[in-house]
């Protein structure tokens, strides 16, 4: 039986974004400066796109209120040393692409005294700085100590920015730092499935699926349930700028808001950190649920431990900075679960009887907790012939892996690492490697009190971006950028071969004192959510943006190419969903008798059914399988006349 592909498809978007001063001899010289930018993306280094940088810009005044043309202004990247320099235009000045950082912004013009003022740059941020300077010596030198006006004034856009130091000391159970988007205003968590989607809160009142997740300014959202795609540790966590309303062009694809980590970089300085956290279940309370059985309290421990470092590898030119966090969770909680009691295995037909010896040992750890008769569950029908206080199920507790309090069971790498290059004073180069590689404990995933029926899952994720920016005149600025991300995740079968899971209904369990009937099979707690599970998703997109400043006019272009492949393979009923009734008395007669009341299997979506016919281990027991084959080859001869 071949697996179902649900998820295979490719999707390539275009956008364009600009942002135009007046005048068709602005509108000429920026499409030329448009194809100039694209010729370069493809002869020079790639660059950076401005959701991950920020803009410093202002005006020079004299002390009448008056424009100063021609001054210098020069922006100088504290960390690393790194200058940039532009020339007044009508006393206009503006330093675009940005990386997030302290910068000293100094202006000199003849006859006027040299200033100088300290900003600091958030990602996507654009900052108005004015200047107004005095008579005076050029050698004389007005230093303004941070100016407190660092607030984005220049565009429209609603947000906030969480700061290195308040990643590192808010607190955060899990040192995740998208846990972070919750102390944001125009935010709040979300409800319903919906906890599961984006970053599990909502923005504006939409879906928390709407949100658009990035990291350093590139895609970082697995696209087949819209979560984080690469976790990424918190100490290599420069920034997160969180936009809740009216974005400007460079953003896309995402409805509600967007959440973009910034990485550290490395600087002239050398800094690191080496850490380790525990959580233990012995500092944690039991639940209410085993207290009230007398269960004991689960046992968790959780290590996340590892060290960053950042420093140059050449002064001033060439920057390195890594992050390796390890995680380890072992962790297991109690399962509860209605299973059928020996006594009603005796009393019911031989294909029962067959079914549970060929499917159905138990867990040699399952807990009895409390019996239920038969005249409490079943009263008309075959079920009649056992006598009513004959128990024939039986609430049990076990043991499986799963999340008691320190997250779910696993061995777990998370790793960034990132290179930065001044080539020039007018090109910047870096390249970001991310990785998230997780193994989580079999169980975790779908359990049963049954052998075999345990299943893990594995992931394996990379994320790369190789950018730079380039400066082509003082009010020329170009950017281009190329990153890669590959999600792979994979939830196998267990020890158990592929076979029918048998239910008390064709569409979901039936519950006895709260406790759901589980029967043999896989997915026994979800009739049709089947694995294996899982494929790659391939996700490639090319950023270009260039900045051209003319007059008083600021002119952004910017195309962004994305292409994405998302192949996911899903066992849909290829473990057959097998329903003994339609309530739970039916489901006690059907058991009784050995039939079933529905069938659901896959279908080999070519046009063939059982080619070889059901194999006979797995399905010669059942009635209703039985029958199907009997029309076999009917069914085959219509198939082969009608599908191509």
């Amino acid at each position: 039986m071949k697996r179902n592909m649900i998820g295979r498809g490719r999707v390539v978007t275009f956008g364009l974004g600009a942002n135009l001063g007046r005048g068709r001899m602005a509108i000429r010289v920026a499409i030329r400066a448009l194809g100039l930018l694209m010729l370069f993306s493809f002869l020079t280094a790639t660059a950076l796109a401005q959701t991950e940088t920020g803009q410093i810009t202002g005006t020079v005044f004299d002390q009448t209120g008056g424009f100063i043309p021609n001054a210098t202004v020069t922006a100088t990247d504290l960390a690393t040393t790194t200058a940039r320099s532009v020339m007044t235009n009508d006393g206009i000045y503006a330093f675009p692409n940005l990386l997030p950082g302290r910068y000293e912004v100094q202006v000199t013009a003849p006859s006027f005294k040299t200033t100088k003022d300290v900003v600091t740059v958030t990602v996507g941020s654009k900052i108005g700085l004015n200047f107004h300077l005095e008579l005076g010596a050029t050698t004389e030198t007005v230093e303004v100590v941070e100016t407190a006006t660092q607030i984005n004034t220049e565009t429209q856009t609603l947000g906030t920015t969480i700061s290195g130091d308040e990643v590192l000391n808010l607190p955060t159970i899990t040192r995740d730092p998208y846990d972070l988007v919750k102390t944001v205003g125009n935010t709040t968590d979300s409800d319903g499935g919906s906890r599961t989607r984006g970053v599990k809160v909502s923005m504006n009142g939409l879906r928390s699926s709407d949100v658009g997740i990035l990291l350093d300014g590139v895609p970082n959202k697995n696209n087949f349930d819209t979560l984080v795609a690469i976790d990424i540790p918190l100490d290599s966590v420069g920034e997160v700028s969180v936009l809740t309303n009216t974005f400007t062009a460079e953003y896309g694809r995402a409805l509600a808001g967007f959440v973009n980590v910034d990485t550290k970089r490395g600087t002239n300085g050398i800094h690191g950190t080496a850490y380790e956290f525990n959580r233990a279940s012995a500092f944690a309370s039991n639940t209410f649920d085993n207290n009230a059985h007398g269960l004991d309290k689960p046992h968790f421990t959780r290590n996340q431990f590892g060290f960053s470092a950042g420093g140059p590898i050449v002064k001033d030119k060439l920057f390195v900075f890594a992050n390796p966090e390890w995680i380890r969770v072992r962790s297991e909680a109690s399962q509860q679960a209605t299973i059928a009691t020996p006594e009603l295995l005796a009393a019911s037909a031989p294909a029962t009887q067959t079914f549970f010896s060929t499917y159905g040992k138990l867990k040699p750890d399952i807990i009895p907790l409390q019996t239920f008769s038969r005249g409490a569950v079943c009263t008309t029908g075959a079920c009649t012939a056992i006598p009513a206080s004959t128990p024939i199920y039986q609430l049990v507790s076990y043991n499986v892996p799963a999340d008691s309090g320190g997250g779910d069971p696993q061995n777990t790498l998370e790793l960034v690492g990132r290179f930065d290059y001044v080539l020039s004073d007018k090109t910047q180069i870096y390249f970001r490697y991310a990785r998230y590689d997780a193994n989580f404990a079999a169980g975790d995933v779908t359990n049963s009190p049954y052998v075999g029926y345990d299943t893990a899952e594995s992931d394996l994720k990379s994320s790369y971006v190789l950018s730079g920016t380039h400066t082509f005149s003082p009010t020329l600025v170009s950017q281009t950028k190329l990153s890669y991300n590959r999600v792979g995740i994979l939830q196998g079968l267990g020890t158990a071969p592929i076979g029918p899971t048998l239910y008390t209904t064709q569409g979901a369990t039936s519950s006895i004192n709260n406790a759901q009937i589980i029967y043999p099979g896989y997915s026994p707690f979800s009739p049709g959510n089947a694995v294996p599970f899982g494929g790659p998703q391939n996700y490639i997109q090319i950023n270009e943006d260039v900045s051209k400043l003319m007059g008083k006019h600021d002119l952004r272009f910017g195309g962004l190419y994305t292409y994405l492949q998302d192949n996911r393979a899903f066992g849909a009923y290829e473990e057959a969903v097998e329903g003994l009734g339609t309530t739970t008395a039916s489901a006690v007669n059907g058991f009784i008798n050995g039939q079933l009341h529905d069938f659901q299997a896959a279908v080999y979506p070519q046009g063939k059914l059982w080619e070889k016919g059901p194999p006979e281990a797995v399905y010669s027991h059942d009635p209703v399988v039985r029958a199907i084959d009997g029309t076999r080859e009917a069914i085959q001869k219509l198939l082969r006349e009608n599908v191509k």
